[in-house]
């Protein structure tokens, strides 16, 4: 988000870190519910959002301008929001395809997509399988990182 608006000096991050942490507890889900409702019971109202009611013509000028200072902090916002969007999308479709997760029970080769589990954070994103050493030791890679794990076939 820093990058993509050029942010740089302690007050811009400050106002760019406010953004995105009023983003995540106004926007994210627990039980049915944001973080601002469970704490204050309602939802506040967030200043310059296009369904506020009391919009004035100097507030959409303003939000218009680029040089006011009030549109770089709403292009702030925007940035947060589209950060915070991705991120919950990305995690919620992760988890959805992942539900399911079972192993299945084939020959597996170099070239082969697969995912593995971990004690520490279950299951991994797809990874491509290297190489092999011996029946029981596979290499993988992720994201241009190698890893070798223990090969356990579940028909066993």
């Amino acid at each position: 988000m820093t990058h993509e608006l050029g942010l740089s000096g302690e007050l811009q991050m400050r106002e760019a870190l406010a953004e995105a942490l009023s983003t995540k507890n106004s926007q994210s889900r627990i039980k049915g519910f944001t973080p601002c409702r469970w704490v204050f019971g309602k939802l506040p109202r967030e200043p310059g959002m296009a369904s506020d009611e009391n919009m004035d013509m100097g507030v959409i000028e303003a939000m218009a301008d680029e040089r006011h200072e009030f549109a770089k902090v709403n292009e702030i916002r925007e940035e947060a929001q589209k950060a915070f969007i991705k991120e919950d999308l990305s995690r919620r479709v992760a988890k959805a395809l992942l539900r399911k997760a079972a192993p299945i029970n084939k020959e597996y080769g170099v070239g082969d997509l697969v995912c593995f589990k971990t004690e520490q954070s279950g299951w991994s994103t797809a990874s491509r399988v290297i190489g092999f050493e011996g029946p029981k030791i596979v290499w993988l890679t992720i994201k241009d990182y190698q890893y070798v794990s223990h090969w356990t076939n579940s028909d066993q």
